[in-house]
């Protein structure tokens, strides 16, 4: 990566780290080393931003389409993913106001997560009051499975390197259909409560309904109501600091072990509302690869 120091950047820098006297003497406060090597590693100024969101999850998920509709303005490319390919190559940042804004790359959905290491724990490791953000689709009003389980490797990873973070995560389930009504999206919202609660980890789901202006068109951006519980979820709560150059170890190998765990739950909350005839299949799809079919568990009766 080239990056170009501006006369404008020095100026900034100088300000930044000097005050001013009654007799106009300048007095530097903090060494304005600090400040280059936070620009040049991390790509940003962290004085400048109180909190950072980061976003992440599977291709095509509506990532970049969300996080330029949080900003309200095209910063990040996005549109549909062909085959599966993010059109993010490398985490990405923007700052606006006094929040710092994080893009990633899509994570593949079987085995690749691993690979992805460095990027993602580059793009988690802000050295700000974090909040996380794992997108999944909720297209035809079911729960992408390999997205969720994506989404959960990702949180988990966080939680083991720090167990002590009381989070203020998010897991958006984004393309919601207009149609899919309370009584489709809450058993769905159940699934991943359940799902997060039997992990230890402390993420909320927020919905987003699916806007035909928007969703899986070219840098376009959300109807701002449809994100207004993100919008007050962000502004009302900071995020626990994960420091600059933390490393995560994301477990690929665990992905089918969360696919069973999330199918499971998808049956016995689907048994406890005695509609499992077919309403298993409506709640979740399941990767064709896996070819996985749901087992009965000793509790599996509620």
């Amino acid at each position: 990566m080239t990056m170009i120091i501006t006369q404008k950047f020095i100026d900034e820098l100088l300000d930044a780290t000097k005050i001013s006297t009654d007799h106009g003497i300048y007095l530097f406060v903090k060494s304005p080393l600090d400040k280059v090597r936070s620009f040049l590693v991390n790509g940003y100024e962290p004085h400048e931003a109180k909190k950072a969101v980061v976003v992440f999850g599977n291709p095509g998920t509506g990532k970049s389409t969300l996080l330029n509709s949080l900003i309200g303005k095209i910063v990040f490319k996005s549109g549909i993913a062909v085959d599966g390919v993010s059109l993010t190559k490398a985490p990405e940042s923007t700052r606006e106001g006094n929040i710092l804004y994080v893009d990633t790359p899509g994570i593949d959905e079987v085995g690749n997560i691993g690979e992805k290491s460095s990027q993602l724990s580059s793009a988690l490791s802000t050295g700000l009051p974090t909040i996380l953000v794992g997108v999944i689709r909720g297209v035809g009003g079911r729960i992408n499975a390999a997205d969720l389980a994506t989404v959960l490797i990702v949180f988990l990873a966080v939680q083991e390197k720090y167990p002590r973070r009381q989070s203020h995560d998010v897991i958006i389930i984004n393309k919601v259909p207009k149609s899919a009504d309370d009584s489709i999206m809450n058993p769905i919202t159940n699934v991943i409560i359940r799902e997060c609660h039997s992990k230890n980890v402390g993420a909320i789901p927020i919905w987003i309904r699916s806007s035909s202006d928007a969703h899986d068109e070219n840098d376009a951006l959300l109807n701002p109501h449809s994100i207004h519980n993100l919008c007050v979820h962000i502004k009302e709560n900071d995020g626990y600091v994960i420091p600059a150059g933390s490393y995560f170890y994301f477990d690929g190998k665990s992905f089918k072990e969360i696919i069973e765990s999330i199918t499971y739950w998808v049956v016995r909350i689907a048994r406890s509302m005695e509609t499992i005839q077919g309403y298993s299949k409506h709640l979740i799809k399941i990767p064709a690869t896996l070819k996985y079919q749901p087992q009965e568990r000793q509790d599996d009766h509620p």
